[in-house]
């Protein structure tokens, strides 16, 4: 819990931990809500190798046996990262020596506490954390930092040189191509040893956050973030923490990740992962980010935290000896599954679904489905078997995180996932046996006796198994946290202006702004012309809607068209009232709703009341049977279909279904003038119109399907569907004997009842008329006197049940006339109403004239749709079903059914509002997971740079003694290069204190030999030798300040009182902040601290403070110690400003901040003979040429440092060093 940092730690053996807060970057995802988005969507997330990893044509060859080439071409990689450094305290120089692992998991890291409640930034507000009590564990494989590897390469050039040099290769050619292997590696830098360490991972993350208990990584190979995962479980359970972050990181998928798997080899030639699949041919492998933050159940629940779930059990073992390093062992498995629910406190076969470590190679695949079977094959339940390696392929060192997060993911919002790429099941996976794999996204039932339970399996080379044991919290459903679709309504007065809304938004959207409204707050008037699309998301928007927008200039005259990208457009509104029509026996499907329960969580009450009601009465509950598991035998689907088709079960499935797609109408507006059902429809219409409630209509629906479901033994009949007309069959009953008509269903089809021989003579006879004439798949005949025996319980049911008053005229099928207002009337109809004909032609014929025109059908298909159209013909009508496509995504179908009844002109509200991007940072860097910056590319684009500087222009000095000069400087140069050695010496031998202090004070008496040597060199000069007046441009806002240049000395060389003002020590300060960090200069203030908010270290912070400190000619000695406890940059420009104001040597003026105006000589005077100004201006010119390149006779003293010769503030101060030395 949120607890003081002095509580004494608590011991909490095997406590249950909860899951708080989660965050990923996985392949195509860029946010944990892409990642489950992509997972119940089903996505393939590899892909060819991008051109930014590494160039294919160099390293890849479809031939295994290729020597130095892998044979796949495909894999995961995670999205580039919009890096805000001012966030994370990392300064943009030090990103191209920081591994990207450490970047992505600092971002990850982060999203993982804001999800868990916490504000994690140290200027945030919000909940903080505890930071001594918080920690970090973290999987990552040392193999996977790629800058290792990068600088491992540069380090070899020295023998790349050599081997061409003892071939006898030119030394300038060597030069050359040494010089650009160079271009292909980072540089070394102080930033760069801790940017490769992979404990820096975690450590990164730690120090940002201020998580002050355990931090560290740990590798397992494979199962390295499952290990991770344990121990921040054990620092939990034992009291050392109260709040862990963990999970793993793997951003390699570089040449040699796919070598190593090739050469195993271990990747699959076909390019997909087909876990447990009869034909799987190995693995992808993919890079990955996934955390999760933890804390003990009992704390979570006592700090009100929102808990995705509970892990359990934990187990962990090695396989020992026996076999291959890189070998699986059932054995092993087994002892880490037997541990982890020894450790949860609960029966294994009680789990619903296992996420196996499933790599999708022949041999693992084959001893975990062993293991399994060991553990868990007594199972009487089913259990979903899967694995998201299917689809974003092998994450390697973060494959358990992400199984985790899948799982518990999965578990939180009662979902069980797909399992891809499979097409016949591997035959060690039993028919009979407790698995399945299921073939798409499914509800996740609720188990009989207690909550939803998973196991998640993760296997590393070496023999590391590891199997977690995770729990549901509790069994209310959230709100979705995926992506649904994007619907988009626009109008205007005319098509022409309609199109050009649409490329306008499109345009909009394309560019990044999501700002635009995609949906009307009240619906376009009714003479408007409109479109409405439905994309899969925001980025898929700007295709439809510039599809819509060429069909608005290719049809402008067409009151209406459809395409089946989800765009629908009409010229102007459908006038008329919209009827809701109620699907019967028949239309129901194994699986229907599974998507629709999925995005409507909200649905699922109905189809749980069902389940609960039909257990009271014996019955078994409905969504077993339509959420059966899915199977690859033939004969198994026959059987779950035969199932469902037991009149009771296709009833109440029926029904469960009907309430929840109308439920979902409802809400987002729709309000029918009318309604009417077919057969059992009848009873849901009547729902709809208020007669029944709930609870009511719960009860109706199982007393119909019971009392229907003919007796044992007994004949009830069957059904054929005939396609004729009745009055054509009426015109032939005399041939016809036994035959009842049923169903008037549409000018071209009648269903018929009787039995057995009576449907054979029929089928006969109307064959000789030319009428086809099928069976239908149902138990009786029913709506004929066959079904008799229902009608006493039937009548005994409708007695007990209460009815009110139709809120909306519900037409009847006995009669095609609306329902009576009083309850006896409508019992009395509802008593007829099964052993009658169903007249739906003549209740479709009522509703078009009491003003219908709009149909809407409410069920699992679009059975009754088609007859709507038969029967209205060419009038003016709509007719449209909630569900087109049993095989389809049904969530999907009810949001385009809204969508279209929007377009017809109804007050429709956005059911699922599309998800808007965050808004980027102004310093947000592109971070990919490759290398970030090479010597051959350009710094960071952050700094937003004034128009390219003037060529320098060759200027003639005055009275210049180049000869002089030039060995003056050249002695000047061999004293540095000796300090400088000193330096070197003195940093490797290290001294002992005393000693130090002698060096130091004898270096005091060499630089004062030194200085009275060049001083000794400066010959007299008339006054008249004085420089012109040098202009000097005020510096941009966001670079650092110039330096005028030296003015003519005094007479005296005595120190003069200089006061630096603060508001020039300020925007020095700045600018060399930004030079050394690359932070733009506009986006610092002198109130942050150095290093909680720009991440400047201790050797950062000398750098600057040393820069500032010389160019002011402050003395190292008097500030130092003040200056290095200064927290922030306001605190250091006010100790900058206090020394600068103390006396300082003559030669300070020459690098104090830039004014912008000119810097006039003082008039000449025979005193300043002493002090000659052209000396020190050869001086000054002979330091440029040497530190620059440039030939002295080039150089002018007009010439300005940074526009015209390039000299950034790093060489300026070195420049202007050597000249005050």
């Amino acid at each position: 819990m949120d607890m003081a940092s002095n509580t004494p730690p608590r011991n909490h053996h095997a406590a249950p931990i909860a899951v708080i807060g989660l965050a990923a970057l996985m392949p195509k995802a860029n946010s944990l809500s892409d990642y489950w988005t992509n997972i119940l969507n089903e996505t393939d997330c590899l892909e060819r190798v991008p051109s930014s990893r590494w160039p294919l044509d160099e390293y890849f060859d479809a031939d295994p046996a290729a020597p130095d080439r892998t044979y796949s071409d495909r894999g995961g990689f995670v999205p580039d990262l919009a890096f805000d450094p001012l966030l994370f305290g990392l300064p943009p120089n030090v990103l191209s020596s920081t591994d990207a692992a450490q970047l992505y998991a600092l971002a990850v890291g982060r999203q993982a506490l804001l999800d868990a409640g916490y504000n994690p930034d140290p200027a945030g507000t919000g909940r903080k954390l505890p930071n001594s009590r918080s920690g970090i564990v973290l999987g990552v494989s040392g193999t996977t930092m790629k800058l290792t590897l990068e600088m491992a390469k540069r380090s070899e050039i020295p023998k790349w040189i050599d081997t061409l040099r003892q071939a006898g290769v030119d030394d300038q050619l060597i030069d050359s191509v040494a010089r650009a292997m160079r271009s292909h590696y980072p540089s070394w830098t102080e930033d760069t040893f801790p940017g490769f360490l992979a404990n820096v991972v975690a450590g990164r993350v730690a120090n940002r956050f201020g998580l002050g208990a355990a931090s560290h990584t740990v590798d397992a190979a494979c199962a390295s973030s499952l290990a991770a995962v344990r121990l921040a479980c054990q620092e939990l359970r034992s009291g050392a923490a109260d709040i862990m972050v963990t999970g793993g990181v793997d951003t390699d998928n570089s040449n040699v990740a796919f070598l190593s798997f090739s050469k195993t080899p271990a990747l699959s030639k076909t390019g997909k992962v087909r876990s447990f699949d009869a034909d799987a041919d190995g693995t992808m492998i993919s890079e990955g980010v996934g955390m999760l933050v933890l804390k003990r159940l009992e704390d979570a629940e006592a700090d009100g935290d929102r808990i995705y779930g509970v892990i359990r059990g934990l187990g962990a073992s090695t396989d020992a000896a026996g076999g291959a390093i890189y070998a699986p062992r059932s054995e092993g498995q087994m002892r880490a599954l037997r541990a982890a629910y020894a450790d949860a406190g609960f029966d294994p076969l009680s789990v619903g679904l296992i996420e196996a470590h499933a790599t999708g190679t022949v041999v693992g695949d084959a001893v975990e489905i062993e293991s399994l079977e060991a553990v868990l094959g007594e199972a009487a339940a089913p259990i979903a078997l899967g694995s998201v390696k299917a689809q974003i392929g092998h994450t390697k060192a973060a494959a358990g995180a992400a199984s985790l997060i899948k799982t518990v993911l999965a578990l939180y919002h009662k979902v069980i996932p797909a399992t891809l790429n499979v097409q016949a099941p591997n035959a060690r996976l039993k028919q009979d046996g407790p698995f399945y794999l299921p073939r798409r996204a499914r509800p996740w039932l609720a188990p009989a006796n207690g909550p939803r339970r998973a196991g998640v399996s993760v296997f590393g080379f070496g023999g590391a198994n590891l199997h977690v044991a995770v729990e549901e919290y509790q069994d209310k459903h959230p709100a979705p946290s995926h992506h649904a679709a994007a619907p988009m309504l626009l109008s205007a007065d005319t098509p022409a202006e309609l199109a050009r809304r649409c490329r306008e938004l499109a345009d909009r959207l394309q560019a990044g702004d999501h700002s635009a409204p995609l949906w009307p707050d009240a619906p376009p008037p009714a003479a408007a012309a409109r479109v409405g699309l439905l994309a899969r998301s925001l980025d898929a928007a700007p295709e439809l809607l510039k599809s819509a927008a060429d069909m608005l200039d290719k049809r402008p005259d067409q009151d209406a068209w459809s395409l089946p990208t989800g765009v629908h457009y009409r010229r102007q509104a459908l006038a008329g009232e919209v009827v809701a029509v109620f699907s019967g026996q028949g239309s129901q499907t194994v699986g229907m709703g599974s998507r629709l329960l999925i995005d409507q969580p909200q649905v699922r009450q109905y189809f749980e009341a069902f389940d609960d009601a039909g257990r009271e009465r014996g019955f078994t509950p409905v969504s077993q049977l339509i959420f059966a598991p899915d199977t690859f035998s033939a004969e198994r689907a026959d059987a779950q279909r035969a199932a469902l088709t037991h009149t009771l079960y296709a009833q109440t499935a029926i029904g469960a279904y009907s309430m929840a797609a109308y439920s979902v109408l409802r809400d987002a507006g729709l309000q029918p003038k009318m309604a009417l059902g077919h057969s059992f429809g009848e009873l849901s219409a009547l729902w709809a119109a208020g007669v029944f409630d709930d609870a009511g209509y719960r009860a109706a629906v199982l007393s119909r399907g019971d009392a229907l479901t003919p007796p044992a033994g007994a004949d009830a009949g069957g059904m054929i569907a005939i396609q004729a007309s009745a009055e054509q069959l009426q015109a032939l009953a005399a041939q016809l004997p036994g035959l009842h008509l049923a169903n008037h269903n549409s000018p071209k089809q009648t269903v018929a009842g009787g039995d057995a021989a009576a449907l054979e003579r029929a089928i006969a006879e109307l064959a000789r008329h030319g009428i086809q004439a099928t069976r239908i798949a149902v138990a009786a005949a029913f709506h004929t006197g066959h079904v008799g025996y229902a009608a006493a319980p039937w009548q005994a049911a409708l007695r007990d049940i209460p009815l009110q008053a139709p809120k909306m005229p519900v037409l009847a099928n006995l009669n095609a006339q609306p329902y009576p207002a009083d309850s006896e009337g409508i019992r009395s109809l509802l008593a007829q109403q099964p052993f009658n004909a169903v007249r739906f032609q003549q209740q479709i014929e009522a509703a078009y004239q009491a003003g219908g025109r709009i149909f809407i059908e409410i069920g699992p298909r679009a059975i009754l749709t088609r007859m709507v159209d038969d029967i209205l013909g060419d009038r003016a009508h709509i007719a449209l079903p909630v569900a087109h496509d049993p095989a389809g995504d049904d969530g999907r179908q009810i949001q385009e059914a809204i969508l279209r009844l929007a377009v017809l002109g109804q007050a429709m509200r956005l059911a699922s509002p599309a998800p808007r991007k965050p808004a980027a940072s102004p310093l947000s860097i592109q971070v990919g997971a490759h290398i970030i910056r090479t010597a051959n590319q350009p710094a960071w684009p952050v700094v937003d740079k004034t128009a390219a500087a003037p060529a320098p222009q060759p200027a003639a000095a005055s009275e210049p003694a180049v000869d002089s000069a030039q060995l003056l400087a050249q002695v000047h140069q061999s004293f540095l290069q000796q300090q400088a050695e000193l330096a070197r010496i003195l940093a490797e031998r290290q001294p002992a204190p005393e000693v130090l202090a002698e060096i130091r004070r004898a270096q005091d008496k060499v630089h004062a030999l030194h200085q009275a040597f060049l001083d000794s060199q400066r010959p007299a000069a008339a006054a008249s030798a004085a420089p012109q007046p040098v202009v000097v441009q005020a510096a941009p806002a966001i670079a650092p300040p110039q330096a005028p240049a030296a003015a003519p000395l005094a007479a005296q060389a005595a120190p003069v009182p200089t006061a630096a003002p603060s508001a020039d020590i300020s925007q020095l300060l700045l600018a060399t902040v930004a030079d050394k960090t690359g932070y733009p200069v506009d986006m610092l203030s002198l109130d942050m601290r150095l290093e909680a908010d720009l991440g400047v270290d201790s050797i950062k912070r000398v750098e600057i403070l040393s820069s500032v400190r010389d160019a002011l000619g402050v003395s190292a000695a008097s500030a130092s110690d003040e200056l290095r406890s200064a927290a922030t940059l306001a605190e250091i420009a006010a100790l900058l400003s206090g020394y600068a104001g103390q006396t300082v040597t003559a030669p300070a003026p020459a690098i104090a901040p830039v004014q912008a105006q000119a810097v006039q000589a003082p008039a000449a005077s025979p005193a300043a003979a002493a002090a000659p100004s052209a000396d020190i201006s050869q001086l000054l010119l002979a330091t440029v040429a040497d530190k620059t390149g440039y030939p002295v006779d080039m150089l002018s003293l007009d010439m300005r440092l940074e526009a015209d010769l390039g000299v950034d503030s790093i060489k300026r101060v070195e420049i202007l060093s050597s000249v005050r030395d």
